[in-house]
C-alpha cells in the first residue's frame, strides 16, 4: 500500500507537468529561424576581419507569435587561426552579452518583450586578428532560439575564412638579357699560356642575427609589473585615473634589429593595451604587451546597479516570472531531464560582473544555482533558482544511502562513508554542501539549522535516512539534534517521529 501511495503520488507530478509542456512539443518543428554569420571571407595575416552573426529566416506557422525573443549558443572558432578581438552586440530594446571566460557563451534576448526579432537582424559584430595562413571557420554551436511560449527549429550557416600570407612577394624580371659567347678563330701558332687554378668558392651561409630582444623597456614615470626581463612578454603598469598618457622607450639588444610600438600611448577607459613590437635582422619578431591600468576616480560616483536584466531557462518553466526585485525561483522537472542551462544577463554590463555556482548535471530533487551579481560598488545581490527533478517512476528504490558529501569552503573531519551517519567539519566563509545520492532516484533534502547541516535521503517507498554534520568535536551537540532533525524530517516528509528514532540509532 505505502509503494503504491508513493507512485500514485509521483503520476500526479509527472501528469502536471505534461499538462505544463504538452502543448510545446507540437509547435517546435513548425517554427524555425537561421542563425547566419556574413562578412568578409579572406584576410591577411596580421589583419583584422569583420564578421556579422544575424538572425534571419523567421517563420511560424502561429496565428500570433513574438518572433526571436531569446537567443543562446556558443561562439566558436579556432584560436590558432584566429585571435578574438572585439564583439558589438545589438543595443535596445535587445540586450545582448558574451561571456568571454565561458567558452565565449552568448546570451541575449528582446528586453522589452514586444520587440522580437521577425525579419533579418544582426545581433553582433565580431572582430578577429588573423594568426596564420590556411582556411578556418567562424560558427554558433549549441543554438538555441525562443518565443515567449516555444523555441524554434534552428539551422546555423557559419562563415568560412580563407587567411593569406601577410607580405607576399613579387618575383622580380631580370632587366637584361644574358649576351651570346664570342668565338675567336684561334692562329695556326698559339703562345703557350699558364693556367690559373680555379678559385673555390665558399658556400655562403645565412649570417643574418635572430635576436628580437630588447634590452631595456621603460614606461617613463611608473614602474612595470612584473621587473623587465627580455623574456618576459607581458606586464602592467598602473597609473592615477587622472593620467592620460604613458610614454614607453626601451633599448633593443641587437642594433640591426628594428622596433615599433615605443613611444606615446594614449589612454582610454580603465585599460589599455600597447604592443611592442621588435622585428630581428632575419625576420624574426617578439611581441611585447603592456597593459596599462588605470586607477579608481576618488570623485567618480560609482554605479550601484547589481541587478539582474534577465533570467531564463532551456528546460521547464522559471516560477515566478523574472522580475529584478526577486530572488528567488524554481524550476520543476521530470526524472527524464537530467541537465538545464540557466542564462543570465546583468543590467550593467560596463561595470557589473556575475559568478555562477551550481551541479553540472541534474540529480534527483533539489538542486541550488546562484547567481551572484556584484555592482562597481562592490554591493551585491544573489539570485537563487532550485531546479527540482522528479524520481523515476519505474523504479521502487529501497536505496538511501549517499554517495558523496561535498563541502564548499568546508572540510569534512575523516572520510566519507555511507555506512556512517554523523560527522563533524571545519569552514571558512561561503560555507556551503552539496550531497549525492547512491541511487539517483533517491531524493536529496539539505537544511542548514545554525552551524548543524541536516541531510535526509528518502527513496520512492518513504524510507529515509539522515546524516548529521556538526561544527566541531562537541558530545553535547548529540542530544540537541536529535529534536531538531525530528522536527526538521517532520515537517519535509511527513514520517514519524517514532520512524526517525529508529533511524536515530544508526548515528555513530
Amino acid at each position: 500500500m505505502k509503494k503504491f501511495k508513493a507512485k500514485f503520488q509521483n503520476i500526479l507530478l509527472v501528469l502536471l507537468l505534461i499538462s505544463c509542456f504538452g502543448g510545446i512539443t507540437d509547435v517546435f518543428a513548425a517554427s524555425t529561424a537561421k542563425v547566419e554569420f556574413n562578412g568578409n571571407s579572406s584576410v591577411s595575416v596580421g589583419s583584422n576581419i569583420t564578421v556579422n552573426l544575424k538572425v534571419t529566416s523567421v517563420n511560424s506557422d502561429q496565428e500570433s507569435y513574438n518572433g526571436v525573443v531569446s537567443l543562446a549558443g556558443y561562439l566558436s572558432f579556432d584560436s590558432t587561426y584566429l585571435e578574438y578581438v572585439s564583439a558589438t552586440p545589438a543595443t535596445s530594446p535587445y540586450a545582448f552579452s558574451i561571456n568571454k571566460n565561458y567558452n565565449y557563451k552568448i546570451a541575449g534576448m528582446d528586453f522589452s518583450g514586444s520587440n522580437g526579432i521577425k525579419s533579418s537582424t544582426v545581433v553582433f559584430t565580431f572582430v578577429f586578428k588573423a594568426l596564420k595562413s590556411g582556411t578556418t571557420q567562424v560558427t554558433l554551436t549549441n543554438a538555441k532560439l525562443t518565443d515567449s511560449t516555444f523555441q524554434y527549429t534552428t539551422s546555423v550557416v557559419p562563415k568560412n575564412i580563407t587567411i593569406g600570407a601577410s607580405n607576399p612577394t613579387t618575383p622580380t624580371t631580370p632587366t637584361t638579357k644574358p649576351t651570346k659567347p664570342t668565338l675567336t678563330t684561334p692562329t695556326k701558332k698559339t703562345t703557350p699560356t699558364t693556367k690559373t687554378p680555379p678559385t673555390t668558392k665558399k658556400t655562403p651561409t645565412d649570417t643574418k642575427s635572430s635576436d628580437a630582444t630588447l634590452k631595456k623597456l621603460v614606461a617613463s614615470g611608473y614602474k612595470l609589473s612584473p621587473e623587465f626581463n627580455k623574456d618576459i612578454t607581458s606586464y602592467v603598469v598602473e597609473v592615477p585615473s587622472s593620467t592620460t598618457t604613458v610614454k614607453l622607450t626601451g633599448e633593443k639588444n641587437d642594433s640591426k634589429a628594428s622596433v615599433t610600438g615605443l613611444g606615446n600611448i594614449t589612454l582610454t577607459g580603465d585599460e589599455t593595451k600597447a604592443e611592442v613590437v621588435v622585428t630581428a635582422e632575419n625576420g624574426s619578431t617578439k611581441k611585447y604587451v603592456i597593459k596599462v591600468k588605470r586607477g579608481k576616480d576618488p570623485n567618480k560616483q560609482l554605479s550601484t546597479n547589481n541587478y539582474l536584466a534577465s533570467l531564463s531557462v532551456n528546460n521547464g518553466i522559471l516560477s515566478p516570472v523574472f522580475n529584478r526585485e526577486k530572488n528567488n525561483y524554481v524550476v520543476y522537472l521530470p526524472f527524464e531531464i537530467d541537465s538545464i542551462e540557466i542564462a543570465a544577463i546583468v543590467e550593467d554590463t560596463t561595470y557589473a560582473t556575475l559568478k555562477v555556482d551550481g551541479p553540472n548535471s541534474l540529480n534527483v530533487g533539489t538542486n541550488t544555482y546562484t547567481f551572484t551579481v556584484t555592482a562597481e560598488d562592490e554591493s551585491v545581490r544573489v539570485y537563487t533558482v532550485n531546479v527540482i527533478r522528479g524520481r523515476s517512476l519505474d523504479s521502487d528504490s529501497t536505496n538511501t544511502y549517499l554517495k558523496e558529501i561535498n563541502l564548499k569552503n568546508g572540510k569534512l573531519k575523516g572520510k566519507f562513508d555511507k555506512n556512517t551517519y554523523l560527522y563533524y567539519y571545519s569552514k571558512t566563509k561561503g560555507f556551503s554542501v552539496n550531497a549525492i545520492a547512491e541511487d539517483e532516484n533517491s531524493e536529496v533534502a539539505i537544511k542548514y539549522v545554525e552551524d548543524v547541516v541536516i541531510i535526509t535521503v528518502s527513496d520512492s517507498t518513504n524510507d529515509f535516512s539522515v546524516y548529521v554534520l556538526l561544527p566541531k568535536e562537541n558530545n553535547s551537540y548529540k542530544y540537541i539534534i536529535v529534536g531538531i532533525i525530528a522536527f526538521v524530517v517532520g515537517s519535509i516528509t511527513g514520517i514519524g517521529i517514532s520512524k526517525f528514532i529508529k533511524k536515530r540509532k544508526t548515528l555513530k
